[in-house]
């Protein structure tokens, strides 16, 4: 039976636009279809907001879409209801920006499949892989176990010759500690402690995106001392704050506590990733954690709820990709690629208009993420001229100062830009590969929602990103070098059913007829040296012929002096020339959703 929510919310919550100039709201809620037995979309219908911003929205379980209107803008906001629920912004954020309940509701609405059904095959499946408690602070590990399968937990390391068997990086009795945590992926983390009072020490290791980093030490002693109250646990991110920091009872609340008792925080950093882990002193003490990645942190939540055994979350994403995975196996869902693609380029047809090329060549600049001389250098040169250009970000590693000196222009900074003309496109999230169905989703999916949310613009266009296919590539994922793997794996299919425009490395040819660009167009690259003119040559045949050309930067390569690489002076010279050629009426400079589309 699928339950009927009552969900209370306010747009202030969901949306970056005034609540003052908003003009009116629609949803298409998620609702039972009898006859078919399964869950449809309703067409929109208005949604009564109070002045200040607050609705309430009767829908059943599943997949909708809130509409916000207002003078010359509209937010399509994705939400995903499910039992329970009491807020809208629960099923705003069951939707986004993971995949996992979302995935699996969207998965029961394409394949017909009772979600009850699921959930009591694959959940038991889970148990009989697990069915043993292990007891906190109880469990003695063997020679033979895999760190890999522990539950959230605390383990007893009781000999040498163990610590050894399992590659621990001090060959000690010790604890090893496991913590799980849900976001993008599972995330997990050990930490193995070892030694005698006074002189023990701490090592640490954790998994993201399908791999292990590593064991650390941790350098001790690195007590921070207590905060006082003007420092909020939010700002301690990052590697200057890493350490062991006191919180006492009469400031817990004003920085940030859960509750009013003092407590120990823990800071730890792993590339771009901080985690809080938390020990407060109530009455028994409880034990916290979270993390700040892509531009948020997470809730704060206890690791290990019930004692040596998982989660609900962590149960949930467990069966959810063990229930993707076998759907995959017998029904896709990407196999209506081609008439979703017509339509997506169809609908950007409609929205930006024709783009008449009138017998010139069409040009598209392209930059590949370093927002940093974007924002410093190459935006304003192009607005110098009147050009503009296409920017590819990859949301987990090139946002909200999540990546090194190369990318560091914030958000505010690159929403200026885009307001200015620059259009964004996706280059995956995180610039690596995908190890299942979810990760494949994240990649695609869930950083094109990712930029648009953040930077508030449309994204049309995806951008392959390079990378070793070792790092990742299921059923396909790192497609782009043939023209048939976009409709023989279901990565190219899933990219066309999500974008209507895709770059890529198909064929030999670098310049196109005035006619739409194919899926999987190849860019030429101005790099080294001996590239300059070889993408000058490119730029004046497209205008002679009246032809299409795309090429790209990684605008960070570009220095002042440089005998391997252009330089930026090269690159302004470039663009001088692509201005004259624009002048003379024989070529046109254009986005890439619009280079796409011109003839």
């Amino acid at each position: 039976m699928v339950e009927t929510l009552t969900l209370s919310g306010k747009l202030e919550d969901i949306t970056a636009r005034p609540v003052d100039a908003t003009t009116s709201a629609r949803i298409k809620r998620p609702a039972p279809d009898t006859a078919a037995g399964s869950i449809i979309t309703t067409q929109p219908a208005p949604l009564p907001v109070s002045a200040d911003g607050s609705f309430t929205a009767t829908v059943h379980e599943g997949l909708g879409w809130l509409y916000i209107d207002g003078d010359g803008w509209s937010d399509s906001v994705r939400f995903v209801a499910a039992a329970g629920m009491t807020t809208f912004w629960e099923a705003v954020a069951n939707a986004y920006p993971a995949p996992i309940i979302g995935t699996w509701l969207e998965m029961k609405k394409q394949f017909q499949v009772s979600i009850e059904e699921l959930a009591d095959s694959i959940i038991e499946k889970v148990k009989r892989a697990n069915p043993e408690p292990r007891a906190t602070g109880e469990a003695l590990l063997s020679a033979d176990t895999v760190l890999n399968d522990l539950l959230p937990g605390r383990y007893q390391v009781p000999t040498r010759d163990v610590a050894k068997a399992l590659g621990l990086p001090a060959e000690e009795v010790g604890t090893i500690t496991v913590d799980w945590s849900e976001g993008v992926g599972v995330r997990r983390f050990h930490t193995f402690t070892t030694g005698t009072a006074g002189n023990f020490r701490i090592f640490r290791n954790s998994y993201y995106n399908g791999r292990w980093l590593g064991w650390s030490e941790e350098k001790l002693p690195w007590s921070r001392g207590a905060l006082d109250g003007t420092v909020h646990l939010d700002d301690l991110r990052g590697a200057a704050y890493a350490g062991v920091w006191g919180v006492s009872g009469t400031v817990a609340r004003k920085v940030g506590l859960p509750s009013a008792a003092g407590a120990v925080v823990e800071v730890t950093v792993s590339g771009s990733i901080t985690f809080q882990s938390m020990i407060v002193g109530e009455k028994p003490p409880k034990r916290y954690l979270r993390w700040y990645w892509n531009g948020g942190w997470q809730d704060w939540h206890d690791p290990a709820i019930a004692v040596g055994t998982p989660s609900a979350p962590a149960t949930t994403t467990k069966a959810t990709a063990a229930m993707v995975e076998s759907l995959m196996a017998t029904t896709d869902p990407t196999l209506t690629f081609p008439a979703d693609h017509a339509t997506l380029v169809s609908n950007l047809r409609s929205r930006i208009g024709p783009v008449a090329l009138d017998g010139a060549g069409g040009l598209a600049l392209i930059f590949d993420h370093g927002t940093t001389a974007v924002r410093d250098w190459v935006w304003p040169e192009l607005k110098k001229r009147g050009l503009t250009g296409t920017l590819a970000l990859s949301p987990e590693v090139h946002l909200d100062g999540q990546g090194d000196s190369r990318d560091q222009a914030t958000t505010e900074e690159l929403k200026q830009m885009v307001a200015e003309g620059l259009a964004i496109a996706s280059h995956s999230g995180n610039h690596l590969g995908a190890i299942s169905y979810n990760d494949m989703w994240r990649q695609v999916v869930v950083s094109k929602q990712t930029l648009e949310s953040k930077l508030r613009t449309r994204v049309d266009s995806w951008v392959q990103p390079g990378y070793a296919l070792s790092a990742g590539n299921y059923k396909g994922f790192g497609t782009g070098r043939s023209e048939q793997a976009y409709s023989d794996t279901m990565a190219g299919r899933l990219l066309q059913q999500t974008y209507p425009v895709i770059t890529g490395y198909v064929g030999e040819e670098y310049l196109y007829p005035p006619v739409e660009l194919p899926v999987g167009a190849r860019r030429s690259a101005m790099e080294k040296k001996d590239s300059i003119q070889t993408v000058y040559n490119y730029v004046n045949e497209a205008a002679e012929k009246g032809l299409k050309h795309l090429t790209f930067i990684h605008p960070y390569i570009f220095t002042d002096n440089s005998d391997e690489f252009a330089t930026r002076s090269d690159y302004i010279a470039f663009l001088d020339h692509v201005a004259k050629l624009r002048d003379a009426g024989k070529l046109k400079v254009l986005t890439l959703p619009q280079l796409a589309i011109a003839t």
